[in-house]
């Protein structure tokens, strides 16, 4: 066996494309011949004076499977070679395993037989390229059931694309991790290539961090199909939504990100630059929509944006009651979300409010050395109901201040 590099066209700027394939020579009745046993794509990036030493050891385990030990070499080559090479000449070797299982006929005089049983020493089975399947069989069933596959090939991504993009999607939920590391996972730890029939050993890092960069162009129509989903398959009531921010920090200068920007960290890293992240999930806790707002983003200021369009999937007779903290209830953005018929719960920005003490209250919790009480208040103008809740601990606490 040995490694050829075959040129197959040319780019519109004259410039060449290749592809590389595992190549076998035999002697026929009418001369030595050369045939393709695998094509390894033309994203094959290992070094060319590793070829040799990949070809003799993708070689000698299709030999071992195939039960040739006295063509077997004097040595052991997986000793020789470092992980990486080691397992793509057991991927490789896997490719050649299957496809030559599948292409040997059955005899047509083949008579049924009884069952052979044989009895097996199960210290002695050694695994090879053992890889996962458990949790990636569940998460492909709800790519699915999600009609995420569908959506994809509807906004343009073709069979590669939609791969990487599976392979993206599913290594966050099973092993998450940076694309790099997300592309080791699915080169060598991982059984589903297998699953989807993809052969992930020809997909390139840079083919994970383009199609990264496809999904997030879509996000806005993705974030709207999987609600939709969600809301068919779980009969979502869609009536209160939860919305909040926070952000991160980069350890970098992020000069290349234009929303990177100095900020109130909320991890105290005030000497580094920020993202604000924001989020509106359902009472379930499904996503509704999320951003990524410049480091110095005021919350006061991305209500609307978050919240703008956020009508009922399913029509209800219900308003949706919008959740925020005391951080974003600014007067303004209440009367927003009322202009808009929204409704709202909050925590009041006022420290210093006091319940009437005329109104009767009602003991909520009660222990023997605790007690939280609550009372009910109607607002002036009839438009806020304020609920006021004392904690005798809460009290305690206060007072030592």
């Amino acid at each position: 066996m040995f490694i050829r590099k075959t040129k197959i066209k040319t780019g519109p700027q004259g410039e060449p494309y290749y592809t590389y394939r595992l190549v076998e020579t035999t002697r026929t009745h009418t001369g030595v011949k050369q045939h393709t046993l695998i094509n390894l794509g033309k994203h094959f990036d290992i070094h060319a004076t590793h070829w040799a030493l990949l070809a003799k050891r993708i070689e000698e385990i299709v030999q071992g499977q195939f039960g040739n030990a006295h063509q077997h070499g004097l040595f052991n080559l997986s000793l020789d070679i470092d992980a990486d090479l080691e397992a793509s000449a057991q991927r490789y070797a896997a490719q050649i395993i299957l496809k030559f299982s599948q292409a040997t006929p059955v005899s047509d005089t083949t008579s049924i037989k009884s069952p052979d049983h044989q009895t097996i020493d199960m210290d002695s089975i050694e695994a090879l390229n053992p890889k996962s399947i458990g949790v990636e069989s569940m998460a492909y069933h709800a790519f699915l059931q999600l009609q995420l596959d569908t959506k994809l090939e509807a906004l343009g991504f073709n069979r590669p694309q939609l791969a990487a993009a599976m392979g993206n999607i599913i290594g966050r939920i099973a092993s998450p991790g940076s694309e790099r590391d997300t592309h080791r996972w699915l080169q060598n730890d991982t059984a589903l290539g297998e699953l989807i029939e993809h052969d992930y050993g020809t997909t390139s890092l840079t083919r994970l961090y383009t199609v990264t960069d496809d999904l997030l162009k879509h996000k806005t129509a993705l974030e709207a199909h999987l609600y939709q989903r969600e809301t068919d398959l779980f009969q979502l009531s869609n009536t209160i939504a939860l919305y909040d921010l926070t952000n991160t920090y980069f350890e970098g200068q992020a000069l290349k990100n234009e929303l990177a920007k100095f900020g109130r960290s909320k991890e105290k890293r005030n000497d580094c630059p920020l993202v604000t992240l924001g989020l509106v999930v359902d009472h379930q806790g499904f996503v509704r929509r999320s951003e990524v707002f410049a480091g110095n983003a005021s919350e006061l200021t991305t209500l609307a944006q978050m919240i703008t369009g956020l009508a009922p999937v399913q029509v209800s007779l219900e308003p949706i009651v919008v959740v925020l903290d005391a951080g974003i209830a600014t007067q303004a953005n209440l009367d927003w979300l009322v202009a808009q018929g929204y409704h709202y719960l909050v925590v009041s920005r006022d420290q210093q409010c006091q319940a009437d003490h005329s109104l009767e209250a009602v003991v909520v919790k009660a222990d023997k050395d605790h007690q939280v009480t609550a009372c009910r208040e109607l607002s002036q103008d009839k438009k806020e109901v304020r609920l006021y809740c004392h904690s005798q601990t809460k009290e305690k606490s206060e007072c030592k201040y």
